[in-house]
């Protein structure tokens, strides 16, 4: 990574002005593009470029007195295929520039980080405060939306309007909690036309062992004004609050291999492994849903369990299977079951510490009513990695 000083950037120009200190900025990203060879099942083989989670960041730092600091984390993706901005999940778009992560913290060594903003949990697979599933996926939540345990499972989504509380290490452990005021867009007054998330999660760690745990309730809002055309159309009927409980463990098992394996429970989650509530319209069999049937979310049991294996310094081999088992229930009472199985692997050649190229493949097989041509695929990545 680059160091480089404040004048480096018109966005935090101000933060000159606001001390007599001296801020570092770290301007750090990433550029990511692979060929993308997918075959769904029944359907053609689809040859393209593919951006693989490109993107651009700020990393600030200003001492203050003792040992506080002050903390900006910034954070924009975009299309490396064809250099077009990139939106995640949740937002509005044309209105998010730092979608990727928008954060102001104070930290200190001993007593921890609170930081405030958009930003993904400390339940999620999503930097700078994740303490749990980002570290039980061997993939290392990478090579797209069929590999990553984060879009297997149910994930807490990047969210606004959060504040987040991460423990300093202390003998192997580390703790966190994340609240969200208003997970999309602005949060509004009342507070029932908010959807709201507290997700709380830890993990222990030595030189061989690592084990891991979280938790997350969602409290969905309810808006009949809002509109159809984005992520909150679901205001516009009742949801069960969605609950996620997650544990996992990693080993070390030599210097050369480490095995990863993990479960969740969800209850009522709204969105995972392709199956979202809030924007189906109809049953694999032709059933159309309601308003009523869409106030249960997903109950099921998920897996995953892998290793990663570096013989040297360049080889990386990484192999996983992750699983989703469970049901939606219908206003009538009736369950739809679904399930999912992905066997995903990769093989990666670190050329430089910043440089790697990587072949990957993923087969993915859904039943019930995620028995679909998206889901039923096989898709392989060659690509090119990049970090700055």
């Amino acid at each position: 990574m680059k160091k480089v000083l404040m004048l480096c950037s018109a966005l935090v120009i101000p933060v000159l002005y606001a001390s007599d200190a001296h801020a570092e900025v770290t301007l750090y990203g990433k550029i990511e593009t692979a060929v993308h060879i997918e075959k769904q099942r029944g359907g053609n083989t689809l040859v393209n470029m593919d951006d693989q989670g490109s993107r651009v960041g700020l990393n600030i730092v200003e001492d203050l007195t003792g040992k506080w600091k002050v903390k900006g984390y910034l954070e924009i993706g975009f299309n490396s295929d064809n250099g077009t901005y990139n939106q995640t999940t949740g937002n509005k778009p044309g209105t998010t520039l730092f979608g990727r992560r928008s954060i102001l913290a104070v930290a200190n060594e001993d007593y921890g980080e609170l930081g405030m903003g958009r930003m993904g949990s400390v339940r999620s697979t999503i930097s700078p405060y994740s303490l749990v599933m980002a570290w039980i996926d061997p993939m290392e939540t990478a090579y797209g939306d069929i590999a990553s345990i984060g879009n297997v499972w149910g994930n807490d989504p990047r969210s606004n309007n959060c504040v987040t509380y991460v423990t300093p290490r202390i003998n192997g452990f580390k703790l966190g909690a994340t609240w969200s005021f208003a997970t999309t867009d602005d949060d509004n007054h009342p507070a029932h036309e908010n959807n709201r998330m507290l997700s709380l999660g830890g993990n222990w760690q030595n030189k061989i062992f690592g084990v891991y745990a979280g938790f997350t309730n969602m409290w969905w809002g309810h808006d009949n004004g809002k509109s159809t055309d984005w992520v909150d159309n679901g205001k516009k009927y009742t949801r069960a609050n969605s609950q996620a409980y997650t544990l996992g463990a990693t080993w070390k098992a030599t210097d050369a291999l480490k095995l990863y394996i993990g479960g969740q429970y969800m209850k009522n989650w709204r969105n995972a492994s392709g199956w979202n509530l809030d924007s189906i319209k109809t049953t694999v069999d032709g059933v159309a849903y309601t308003d009523a049937d869409r106030k249960y979310g997903i109950d099921a049991w998920n897996t995953i369990i892998g290793f990663r294996y570096h013989p040297d310094a360049h080889w990386r081999f990484v192999l996983d299977y992750v699983s989703l088992f469970g049901h939606h229930k219908m206003a009538d009472s009736q369950k739809l079951k679904a399930s999912r199985q992905n066997i995903n692997g990769a093989i990666e050649y670190k050329i430089t510490k910043r440089t790697m190229a990587y072949i990957h493949s993923s087969y993915s097989i859904g039943r019930k009513q995620l028995n679909t041509p998206k889901v039923n695929t096989w898709v392989s990545h060659v690509g090119l990695q990049h970090w700055f």
